[in-house]
């Protein structure tokens, strides 16, 4: 058996794993990748949140380090637990004297400055000395909602892969926050009921007042 053939088995087997619920991370050494990543930052630099405007958002915080030399970032790819086919990065955001070149989310999500951002590392004719990192966030939006099933707060796992210019994959597990904000702030559209105990109202209570010294006056 072929070291390629091996490697692809071998997390062929770590992905199936996960699927089925063990914790599994996929090392770097384990594939002599090209390519080594690391997820860094906060909860804030790691998530995936609702859009206001539908679908899914999602920042992930990455440090990738050249491990060969003269290698090239052709694209990257976001694996999560449900299917979204229609899943893109940001692209690259031109800059004029009227806008500013800062990637943002759709809708009213979050925008970031361009210095921040990896997604325009992905660039086939653009060359990494070995032991050359790169540090920042990749962006992405899906357009299927985050399933029901995951609820604000909780980590849920994904696979991260850097496709080099010879078409050879460097992959990573990572957990991402889930972020349900947006959701969870939408105002309701049934009327709450009033608990003069819990959130006593100043005017009832006043009211209720009159009427007891009323009936004493009696």
């Amino acid at each position: 058996m072929s070291d390629e053939r091996w490697r692809k088995e071998k997390r062929d087997r770590l992905r199936r794993l996960r699927d089925l619920g063990v914790p599994t991370e996929i090392p770097a050494d384990i594939e002599d990748c090209g390519f080594l990543i690391r997820q860094e930052g906060s909860y804030s630099e790691n998530c995936a949140f609702d859009l206001s405007c539908g679908g899914t958002g999602f920042i992930i915080g990455l440090c990738i380090t050249m491990n060969r030399p003269r290698l090239a970032i052709d694209y990257f790819s976001l694996e999560v637990s449900w299917q979204d086919t229609s899943f893109y990065w940001l692209t690259e955001p031109v800059e004029t004297v009227a806008l500013k070149g800062v990637y943002q989310f759709p809708g009213r999500g979050p925008e970031f400055p361009r210095d921040v951002v990896i997604n325009h590392f992905a660039n086939f004719n653009r060359q990494w000395s070995r032991g050359q990192s790169m540090r920042g966030l990749l962006l992405g939006v899906g357009s299927k909602t985050i399933p029901t099933d995951y609820r604000h707060g909780v980590l849920i796992p994904t696979i991260i892969t850097v496709m080099d210019q010879y078409e050879v994959a460097s992959l990573r597990s990572i957990r991402l926050w889930v972020d349900r904000s947006a959701k969870l702030s939408k105002p309701s559209t049934k009327k709450p009921r009033r608990k003069l105990i819990e959130h006593p109202d100043v005017e009832v209570y006043d009211s209720l007042e009159t009427e007891l010294k009323s009936e004493r006056a009696q």
